[in-house]
């Protein structure tokens, strides 16, 4: 069992009550302590909500009398991020509870060798990182909390991703179907209404099954088709004419020439919303871009990126950097990649895209939050076309508080 060094001064009077969590899918595995080397655990059933929330609140009151603890005494809780999501977060934070949420890839575990897992376990281990950090010896890294009005707007893009996602797999399956029977079609360009005029390749007619099956997957494929657009106008909708803060940052950020609706969109929304970077090195950790290097005396190797935040946005980095490139050759950025990697082989110009992703990442991050436009960058102009904008100063915060201006 976990003994805590952190000695138990029954006679403090800012004592406070720590609660790890340990969430399960029916229960939920409670571990308390005052601090010190007292704790109870407790598990209390989930499958009612309502009755599994009441009940938590409860064993908060029985656990303050139990530990001698003041009846107003803070309570600070502890779980792991998953697929609770945030409300329970705020629900807690509604209480009048501190809440941490910590990644559980974060846990350092023994690595010699096997390791025993089970909820009582867990929920130990979290309230030693728990007391160790409430008494400062250790502070955690959280996870942060997105408000419920930003968590519900950045599913507009995460619902197309899933859209394309699906209609993708749709439209393969019908290739694969036609393929089995000697027939060579590609459909995502076409999409025919009915198979009865097909033969396969020895002559026959599709099977009744077959067309069936061939018939309603079109339908699902026509059926996504028609909510996809919908969903896009909405989000052009929400560029041309902004209302939410974050709205208007997506607006700045597709005035850029080389960026799309789609990154607007998915930046502002997942990156420049609520979060909050103190600076450059912190955002490109964030995504996952940083460096990773492996020196140890005489040996240095590079281990590339980190690959620690998330893939598609990474993947939607790596294509900006590509459109950057393109459509705004004159740009510093452009100057510098064509200087540092133009004459080199393909490889290493797969690998300078990396770098230009995560340069372009931290210029992006400072016009939009600081208002400092990207040296050399074209800017869109709704009213007289595209003009060429050199700015790197105190005149191009108010270009940038102009454009925004003009197109709201």
């Amino acid at each position: 069992m976990t003994q805590f060094t952190t000695s138990d001064d029954s006679n403090r009077t800012d004592r406070s009550l720590s609660i790890a969590i340990d969430m399960g899918r029916d229960s939920w595995h409670l571990c308390i302590s005052d601090g010190g080397k007292r704790k109870r655990e407790i598990v209390i059933d989930r499958k009612n909500l309502d009755a599994g929330k009441s009940a938590l609140l409860a064993e908060v009151d029985k656990s303050k009398a139990h530990f001698g603890l003041r009846a107003d005494a803070p309570v600070h809780t502890l779980f792991e991020a998953g697929r609770d999501g945030f409300w329970f977060a705020r629900w807690l934070k509604n209480c009048g509870f501190t809440c941490i949420i910590i990644d559980p890839s974060g846990i350092m575990v023994d690595r010699r060798a096997k390791h025993r897992k089970n909820d009582a376990i867990d929920s130990r281990a979290l309230l030693e990182l728990l007391v160790r950090h409430v008494s400062g010896e250790r502070p955690l890294q959280p996870v942060e909390i997105p408000p419920a009005e930003a968590e519900d707007s950045r599913e507009v893009g995460r619902l197309l991703g899933t859209l394309h996602g699906t209609r993708r797999k749709f439209a393969m399956r019908v290739q694969s179907l036609l393929w089995l029977q000697g027939i060579d079609d590609s459909y995502y360009t076409a999409l025919p209404k009915t198979f009865d005029q097909m033969r396969t390749g020895d002559g026959r007619e599709l099977g009744p099954v077959l067309r069936l099956e061939l018939d309603l997957l079109c339908s699902q494929i026509e059926h996504l088709d028609r909510e996809i657009c919908k969903l896009e106008d909405l989000r052009v909708v929400h560029i041309k004419k902004p209302v939410t803060p974050v709205q208007v940052k997506a607006q700045a950020l597709e005035m850029l020439v080389g960026i799309g609706p789609i990154g607007a969109w998915t930046l502002a929304h997942e990156l420049f919303d609520w979060r909050v970077f103190q600076n450059g090195k912190q955002l490109g950790a964030f995504v996952g871009l940083s460096p990773m290097p492996y020196a140890s005396g005489t040996m240095d190797r590079d281990q590339g990126i980190s690959k620690a935040g998330s893939g598609p946005i990474r993947a939607l980095l790596i294509q900006l950097g590509w459109s950057w490139l393109r459509y705004q050759p004159e740009s510093a950025l452009s100057q510098w990649y064509q200087t540092r990697f133009g004459e080199t082989a393909k490889r290493s110009k797969r690998v300078g895209i990396v770098a230009v992703a995560r340069k372009l990442l931290i210029l992006l991050w400072r016009y939009v939050t600081q208002g400092v436009v990207p040296a050399g960058a074209v800017i869109k102009n709704v009213t007289h076309g595209i003009v060429a904008v050199r700015p790197r100063g105190a005149n191009s915060n108010l270009l940038y508080k102009s454009v925004v201006g003009a197109a709201v």
